[in-house]
């Protein structure tokens, strides 16, 4: 999957919510199972994690920030009596062993194949990086000013149309690349998440949550979500697992890993000024998005180190030592790695002669894909219309899309006409096209990509 901001029109304004909070740590089961309530599709009555209204949060991701109740963390944790205290704006999150990815035949193929990731324990920001939390870095001279090149980065000031008109100083920071992700974790003592370790955050460890809070879609008033104008304060709306804020919505978030296929890596990788191939991952979805599949955890978003947008931001995450690693597994590099036991597999397969063997009932077998329940609910793919035909002097392929015609309309009343681009190797090299015919891209995956023309 590739960036695009996609606005729709009529969302909703950040929910702001205020609360006194005392200091809760909690901790997740160390265990994993297979099996997830993210393998079946999410009910429209099953409840988000509860926790308290949050106030805005303070300057830092080192700064003080509203602590979760025990009941906005229960279902994502188990009481641990040894857990280390966090430092200040941090959370703990344990070591534990997951199902990475998504099973066969839900989300992108990017995502496949769902396999083991041991992680260790470690503090997470309990917010986005700050803007205040980033100008500190910047007046020490260890990092460069964010960016004002695009509209809605905030340290240009509100966006004309913002819902948010007041000081953007509890706002995340943006228009910031991977490079400078790095600089201000380096200068608060801290580093860049793997992509690994996000993951398993943002999913409660081992319950693989489809968001961040659980099963539940987003809607405006969950997450900075569908929202015009821009990003919202850190901490608007209520906690996910382990009492992190904004993991699904807000701004996506810079991870240190590569864009490389599964299954993921151990360690965090070090971006190549040199290497103009060199993709890095962020996480999260964003502000910009109308469509809540943008928003789940496993969904894999990539682009180059050096390059920024309104909607990508940063989170930090810092090493607890002495290396805490799970039961069965032990320290190899900068994380964890199995040593004994039995590896986990996705639903429907079993670890045989060292891999994960599909059984007779996975859903893939006889070249049939599974999209019901998650993958239905959060967006389709368009299908090809019978007038499919190559645009002249590309190797992008348009057909016509009436189907769509109606979001086009609501969205983009300038451009009411819906099209389908297919190939052309990429997503930005399809945005050329469609740029280039003078259409406005509407929803993306990653070998198409639907827009909205003149005619």
């Amino acid at each position: 999957m590739a960036l695009a901001l996609a606005l729709g029109a009529g969302a909703l304004g950040c929910e702001q919510q205020t609360t006194g909070g005392g200091s809760t740590r909690s901790v997740p089961a160390a265990a994993a199972s297979g099996a997830s309530a993210s393998d079946s599709a999410p009910s429209a009555g099953a409840s988000a994690a509860e926790g308290p209204a949050a106030v805005s949060a303070s300057a830092a991701a080192s700064a003080s920030a509203p602590s979760p109740d025990a009941s906005a963390v229960a279902s994502a944790s188990a009481a641990a009596t040894d857990a280390p205290t966090p430092p200040e704006g941090m959370v703990y999150v344990p070591e534990g062993i997951f199902v990475m990815g998504s099973t066969y035949g839900r989300g992108d193929p990017e995502e496949w194949p769902a396999h083991e990731g041991v992680v260790p324990a470690f503090f997470m920001d309990r917010t986005e990086v700050t803007m205040k939390a980033y100008k500190a870095c910047v007046d020490a001279g260890a990092c460069k000013a964010p960016r004002t090149s695009q509209r809605f980065c905030n340290a240009a000031g509100p966006d004309p149309f913002a819902a948010d008109k007041g000081p953007r100083d509890e706002h995340p920071v943006n228009c910031v690349s991977l490079y400078d992700a790095i600089d201000y974790c380096k200068f608060a003592g801290k580093r860049v998440p793997t992509e690994r370790e996000w993951e398993y955050a943002a999913r409660g460890g081992a319950e693989r949550r489809t968001f961040s809070w659980g099963e539940e879609l987003p809607t405006e008033k969950t997450s900075c979500y569908h929202h015009p104008g821009g990003s919202c304060p850190v901490a608007s709306f209520k906690p996910g697992a382990f009492g992190l804020y904004d993991m699904s919505g807000n701004v996506w978030e810079w991870v240190q890993s590569t864009f490389v296929p599964y299954p993921s890596r151990i360690d965090a990788d070090v971006p190549d000024p040199k290497n103009v191939k060199q993709q890095f991952v962020y996480r999260g979805g964003s502000w910009s998005r109308r469509f809540a599949k943008w928003l789940r955890n496993a969904i894999r978003n990539r682009v180059e180190p050096a390059d920024l947008h309104a909607s990508l931001g940063i989170r930090c995450v810092k090493t607890v030592e002495p290396r805490r690693c799970p039961p069965e597994t032990a320290p190899k590099g900068e994380g964890c790695e199995r040593v004994s036991g039995t590896p986990l597999c996705e639903p429907g397969y079993a670890w045989k002669e060292g891999k994960c063997v599909a059984s007779k009932d996975a859903p893939w077998l006889g070249g049939k894909q599974v999209q019901t329940g998650e993958l239905a609910a959060m967006g389709e793919v368009p299908e090809q219309g019978d007038d499919a035909g190559e645009v002249e002097g590309t190797k992008t392929t348009r057909s016509r899309t009436a189907k769509y015609d109606e979001d086009c309309q609501k969205n983009w009343p300038a451009f009411p006409s819906s099209y389908l681009f297919t190939g052309g190797g990429n997503y930005w090299d399809r945005k050329k096209v469609i740029l280039g015919m003078g259409c406005t891209p509407r929803d993306m995956g990653g070998t198409w990509t639907s827009a909205c023309c003149k005619q």
